[in-house]
Protein backbone atom coordinates (compact mmCIF):
# COMPACT_ATOMS: atom_id res chain seq x y z
CA UNK A 1 0.00 0.00 0.00
CA UNK A 2 2.34 2.45 0.88
CA UNK A 3 4.14 2.52 -2.72
CA UNK A 4 1.04 2.68 -4.27
CA UNK A 5 0.53 5.99 -2.15
CA UNK A 6 4.00 7.37 -2.36
CA UNK A 7 3.71 6.75 -6.50
CA UNK A 8 0.65 7.95 -6.58
CA UNK A 9 1.41 11.72 -4.80
CA UNK A 10 4.81 12.15 -6.45
CA UNK A 11 3.72 11.21 -10.16
CA UNK A 12 0.00 11.92 -10.08
CA UNK A 13 -1.29 14.72 -7.97
CA UNK A 14 2.26 17.02 -8.07
CA UNK A 15 1.82 17.19 -11.72
CA UNK A 16 -1.51 17.70 -11.94
CA UNK A 17 -1.38 20.48 -8.82
CA UNK A 18 1.46 22.11 -11.17
CA UNK A 19 -1.02 21.68 -14.60
CA UNK A 20 -3.66 23.53 -12.67
CA UNK A 21 -1.42 26.32 -11.88
CA UNK A 22 -0.38 26.47 -15.55
CA UNK A 23 -4.31 26.34 -16.20
CA UNK A 24 -5.02 29.14 -13.72
CA UNK A 25 -2.22 31.37 -16.47
CA UNK A 26 -4.26 29.85 -19.66
CA UNK A 27 -7.66 30.84 -17.99
CA UNK A 28 -6.93 34.32 -16.61
CA UNK A 29 -5.27 35.28 -19.84
CA UNK A 30 -8.38 34.03 -21.94
CA UNK A 31 -10.88 35.77 -19.91
CA UNK A 32 -9.11 39.17 -19.76
CA UNK A 33 -11.79 42.44 -19.71
CA UNK A 34 -10.95 44.16 -22.47
CA UNK A 35 -8.37 43.90 -25.48
CA UNK A 36 -5.76 45.64 -24.07
CA UNK A 37 -5.85 43.88 -20.64
CA UNK A 38 -6.04 40.42 -23.18
CA UNK A 39 -3.15 41.64 -25.37
CA UNK A 40 -0.99 42.25 -21.99
CA UNK A 41 -2.07 39.10 -20.27
CA UNK A 42 -1.45 37.03 -23.27
CA UNK A 43 1.98 38.42 -23.79
CA UNK A 44 2.76 37.66 -19.96
CA UNK A 45 2.08 33.66 -20.79
CA UNK A 46 4.03 34.06 -24.21
CA UNK A 47 7.06 35.04 -21.89
CA UNK A 48 6.51 32.75 -19.05
CA UNK A 49 6.68 30.42 -21.57
CA UNK A 50 9.95 31.62 -22.97
CA UNK A 51 11.47 32.14 -19.68
CA UNK A 52 10.43 28.69 -19.48
CA UNK A 53 12.99 27.63 -22.49
CA UNK A 54 15.47 29.70 -21.06
CA UNK A 55 15.75 27.62 -17.77
CA UNK A 56 15.72 24.43 -19.38
CA UNK A 57 18.60 25.33 -21.66
CA UNK A 58 20.72 26.33 -18.71
CA UNK A 59 19.95 23.47 -16.45
CA UNK A 60 20.74 21.02 -19.43
CA UNK A 61 24.01 19.80 -17.77
CA UNK A 62 21.85 19.09 -14.76
CA UNK A 63 19.26 16.83 -16.28
CA UNK A 64 18.47 13.12 -15.48
CA UNK A 65 16.27 10.24 -17.01
CA UNK A 66 13.28 10.17 -14.96
CA UNK A 67 12.58 7.44 -12.53
CA UNK A 68 8.98 6.44 -12.60
CA UNK A 69 9.40 4.16 -9.50
CA UNK A 70 8.35 3.98 -5.84
CA UNK A 71 10.88 6.04 -4.30
CA UNK A 72 10.78 6.28 -0.08
CA UNK A 73 9.42 10.16 0.57
CA UNK A 74 11.87 12.10 3.59
CA UNK A 75 9.80 13.30 6.39
CA UNK A 76 8.79 16.61 6.66
CA UNK A 77 10.43 19.81 5.24
CA UNK A 78 8.09 22.66 7.33
CA UNK A 79 10.56 25.27 5.68
CA UNK A 80 9.83 24.57 1.96
CA UNK A 81 6.39 23.89 3.08
CA UNK A 82 6.44 27.07 4.92
CA UNK A 83 7.27 29.16 2.47
CA UNK A 84 5.24 27.90 0.14
CA UNK A 85 2.33 27.99 1.71
CA UNK A 86 2.96 31.90 2.30
CA UNK A 87 4.13 32.20 -1.37
CA UNK A 88 0.09 30.57 -2.68
CA UNK A 89 -1.62 33.45 0.16
CA UNK A 90 -0.17 36.09 -0.97
CA UNK A 91 -0.01 35.43 -4.59
CA UNK A 92 -3.44 34.98 -4.79
CA UNK A 93 -3.89 37.93 -2.78
CA UNK A 94 -1.49 40.00 -5.35
CA UNK A 95 -3.53 38.13 -8.23
CA UNK A 96 -6.54 39.55 -7.18
CA UNK A 97 -6.00 43.18 -7.20
CA UNK A 98 -3.70 42.97 -10.30
CA UNK A 99 -6.30 40.94 -12.87
CA UNK A 100 -8.55 44.12 -13.65
CA UNK A 101 -4.74 46.33 -14.25
CA UNK A 102 -2.48 45.94 -17.38
CA UNK A 103 0.28 44.18 -14.33
CA UNK A 104 -2.30 41.03 -15.30
CA UNK A 105 0.72 40.02 -17.77
CA UNK A 106 3.21 40.10 -15.19
CA UNK A 107 0.58 37.31 -13.63
CA UNK A 108 0.13 35.06 -16.02
CA UNK A 109 3.97 35.74 -17.36
CA UNK A 110 5.12 34.41 -13.22
CA UNK A 111 1.82 32.10 -13.00
CA UNK A 112 3.32 30.22 -16.69
CA UNK A 113 7.22 30.26 -16.49
CA UNK A 114 6.55 28.80 -12.27
CA UNK A 115 4.50 26.12 -13.38
CA UNK A 116 6.07 24.63 -16.24
CA UNK A 117 9.73 25.10 -14.80
CA UNK A 118 8.35 23.20 -11.81
CA UNK A 119 6.98 20.71 -13.45
CA UNK A 120 10.47 20.11 -15.56
CA UNK A 121 12.38 20.37 -12.23
CA UNK A 122 10.34 18.00 -10.54
CA UNK A 123 10.64 15.27 -13.55
CA UNK A 124 13.75 15.71 -14.69
CA UNK A 125 16.20 17.60 -11.35
CA UNK A 126 15.70 14.56 -9.24
CA UNK A 127 18.42 16.77 -6.60
CA UNK A 128 15.38 19.39 -5.96
CA UNK A 129 12.71 16.82 -6.66
CA UNK A 130 12.15 17.05 -2.98
CA UNK A 131 11.75 20.41 -2.08
CA UNK A 132 9.69 21.37 -5.32
CA UNK A 133 7.35 18.72 -3.64
CA UNK A 134 6.96 20.40 -0.58
CA UNK A 135 6.67 23.84 -2.23
CA UNK A 136 3.68 22.73 -4.68
CA UNK A 137 1.84 21.38 -1.47
CA UNK A 138 2.81 24.36 0.31
CA UNK A 139 1.52 26.63 -2.69
CA UNK A 140 -1.44 24.40 -2.98
CA UNK A 141 -2.47 24.92 0.35
CA UNK A 142 -2.06 28.62 1.15
CA UNK A 143 -4.15 28.73 -2.31
CA UNK A 144 -6.80 27.69 -1.01
CA UNK A 145 -6.65 28.76 2.65
CA UNK A 146 -6.67 32.22 1.02
CA UNK A 147 -9.94 31.24 -0.90
CA UNK A 148 -11.27 30.15 2.64
CA UNK A 149 -10.61 33.00 4.44
CA UNK A 150 -11.50 35.36 1.65
CA UNK A 151 -14.29 33.81 -0.58
CA UNK A 152 -14.85 37.10 -2.47
CA UNK A 153 -11.42 36.76 -4.72
CA UNK A 154 -12.58 34.20 -6.64
CA UNK A 155 -15.31 37.03 -8.09
CA UNK A 156 -12.25 39.47 -8.13
CA UNK A 157 -10.63 37.41 -10.44
CA UNK A 158 -12.98 36.48 -12.36
CA UNK A 159 -15.77 38.69 -12.75
CA UNK A 160 -19.50 37.42 -13.88
CA UNK A 161 -19.15 38.39 -17.39
CA UNK A 162 -21.94 41.28 -18.32
CA UNK A 163 -22.06 40.71 -22.15
CA UNK A 164 -22.84 37.21 -21.32
CA UNK A 165 -25.30 37.72 -18.98
CA UNK A 166 -27.06 40.51 -21.12
CA UNK A 167 -26.85 38.11 -23.99
CA UNK A 168 -28.54 35.54 -22.46
CA UNK A 169 -31.28 37.60 -20.80
CA UNK A 170 -31.83 38.94 -24.77
CA UNK A 171 -32.08 35.23 -26.05
CA UNK A 172 -34.53 34.47 -23.51
CA UNK A 173 -36.26 37.52 -23.81
CA UNK A 174 -36.81 37.96 -27.39
CA UNK A 175 -38.47 34.41 -28.37
CA UNK A 176 -41.12 34.49 -24.58
CA UNK A 177 -42.02 38.33 -26.33
CA UNK A 178 -42.74 36.96 -29.70
CA UNK A 179 -44.93 33.96 -28.07
CA UNK A 180 -46.90 36.06 -26.17
CA UNK A 181 -47.30 38.49 -28.86
CA UNK A 182 -48.80 35.73 -31.56
CA UNK A 183 -51.16 35.07 -28.47
CA UNK A 184 -52.48 38.09 -28.53
CA UNK A 185 -50.68 39.31 -25.17
CA UNK A 186 -47.68 40.61 -23.69
CA UNK A 187 -46.10 40.68 -20.43
CA UNK A 188 -44.64 44.18 -19.21
CA UNK A 189 -41.23 42.48 -19.07
CA UNK A 190 -41.14 41.15 -22.17
CA UNK A 191 -42.87 43.83 -23.97
CA UNK A 192 -41.35 46.48 -26.48
CA UNK A 193 -41.24 50.20 -26.74
CA UNK A 194 -44.44 51.38 -27.95
CA UNK A 195 -45.92 47.92 -27.51
CA UNK A 196 -48.95 47.53 -24.93
CA UNK A 197 -48.64 44.91 -22.26
CA UNK A 198 -51.03 42.73 -21.09
CA UNK A 199 -50.16 43.60 -17.71
CA UNK A 200 -51.27 47.28 -18.41
CA UNK A 201 -54.47 46.84 -20.12
CA UNK A 202 -57.62 47.99 -17.64
CA UNK A 203 -59.84 45.59 -16.37
CA UNK A 204 -63.61 46.45 -15.35
CA UNK A 205 -64.43 45.08 -12.02
CA UNK A 206 -67.91 42.46 -12.29
CA UNK A 207 -70.34 43.49 -10.13
CA UNK A 208 -72.07 41.01 -7.58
Amino acid sequence: MAPFIATTVQWVILPLIMFAIFTLAWIIASSARTAELRVSSWAGFWAGLLSFVVYVVSQLDHIREPELRYVALPGLQLLPLGWGLAAGFMFLWVVRHAVPTRLVGLITLMLAGTSTSAIFTYIFIDSLRVSVLYWTLGAALGILLHIVLFPASIVHIFPPGERKDSFLADAMRKPMAEFLSSSGATTSAAAGPGERSFDSQPYERVAD
